[in-house]
């Protein structure tokens, strides 16, 4: 009796999971014989040990070929959605620094009004520095004799009053607050003050040569301005500081024009 070679049995083992199955009437399993199979059920026919080697490796590279195919795909796939999640983070970055700007221009506009409607209850107001404080001063009577210095013949309508908190310690210097009826009375009344500004305590009765200063009533940020710009000023950065109608306004040194300052950062910004 002759045997087979055990290698030529490997096609059929090779291929026994493409085998196809069916029922007969009796519920019996069938199975389609190795002849009915087609070439695509399994690879080529193996004589040797060669054969079955070469088809081995012709399956591995089919497999890996087909596995590559599919990771290019992923990796396409990913370099395409990554393009795209930098472009969406890109534009949303963009949006979101828009958006940041206005946000930053309309609040900025309202910190505007709201200092122009500050600015604008303080306009028939001027603060008054340099006089000390005495228990049974008039304000009245300093406030007339200011107005004749400034050659006012009957001194304005005005209402005066220390900036300070009661108990006021002796020899202390509270601003006073003069309060105009009429604004462009108060306008004209401070002019006359930036004309002449040798006013002194002794004008008011008192035996001392020292100033008497005369200021807008400027608003919290407006004082916070001023200070800085001044201390700019005498760094020598600016030629001149001054206030119009509660804002502030500052001459650059080489500069032929004054410029309105509306925030304290404003001060640094290089012209």
């Amino acid at each position: 009796m002759m045997y087979r070679p055990i290698y030529r049995c490997f096609p059929l083992f090779l291929a026994v999971k493409h085998l196809e199955t069916s029922v007969d009437g009796d519920g019996q399993t069938l199975k389609r014989s190795r002849e009915d199979l087609t070439v695509a059920d399994y690879p080529d026919e193996v004589e040797n040990i060669t054969d079955l080697w070469r088809n081995m490796k012709k399956l591995l590279f089919n497999s890996n070929s087909r596995l590559e195919g599919k990771i290019d795909a992923c990796k396409t796939s990913i370099d395409d959605l990554e393009e795209e999640f930098v472009a969406l983070r890109k534009e949303c970055g963009e949006q979101m620094e828009a958006v940041h700007h206005r946000v930053n221009s309309v609040e900025f506009g309202l910190q505007q009004t709201a200092e122009d409607v500050a600015r604008l209850e303080r306009a028939s107001e001027l603060i008054i520095s340099g006089i000390p404080y005495q228990q049974t001063e008039n304000l009245p009577q300093f406030f007339q004799n200011i107005a004749t210095v400034l050659g006012y013949d009957q001194p304005p309508i005005v209402d005066l009053q220390r900036l300070a908190k009661l108990s006021i310690a002796a020899g202390s210097a509270p601003p006073i607050l003069c309060q105009f009826a009429l604004r462009n009375v108060r306008n004209d009344f401070y002019r006359r003050y930036m004309t002449n500004r040798d006013l002194t305590l002794r004008h008011i009765g008192f035996d001392a040569d020292k100033r008497i200063f005369m200021n807008e009533n400027l608003t919290k940020l407006a004082r916070e301005i001023r200070s800085q710009a001044l201390r700019m000023k005498k760094a020598g950065i600016f030629a001149q500081v001054f206030t119009r109608n509660g804002a502030v306004y500052v001459k650059r040194q080489g500069q032929p024009t004054s410029e309105l300052v509306q925030c304290v950062q404003q001060l640094s910004l290089q012209k």
